[in-house]
């Protein structure tokens, strides 16, 4: 199976620079990594972004308002 590199959107590391990941996990799957020091989940997905990298989008990222 091939890695992917895929890029963590909405999250910025040092400087502004994008967080990325590289994984040989399937498309769909669904990662968790710390943000700031948060669990966040993210969904691997086919788009494809400027930098050749692919999408990881944030699952949890809209938040009901009580």
């Amino acid at each position: 199976m091939k890695a992917r590199r895929y890029t963590l959107l909405g999250v910025v590391i040092c400087m502004g620079h994008p967080m990325q990941i590289t994984t040989t996990r399937l498309v769909g799957s669904v990662i968790t990594r710390a943000v700031a020091g948060r669990e966040m989940r993210f969904e691997l997905t086919t788009a494809t972004l400027y930098d050749g990298s692919f999408a990881a989008e944030p699952v949890d990222s809209y938040q009901p308002i009580d």
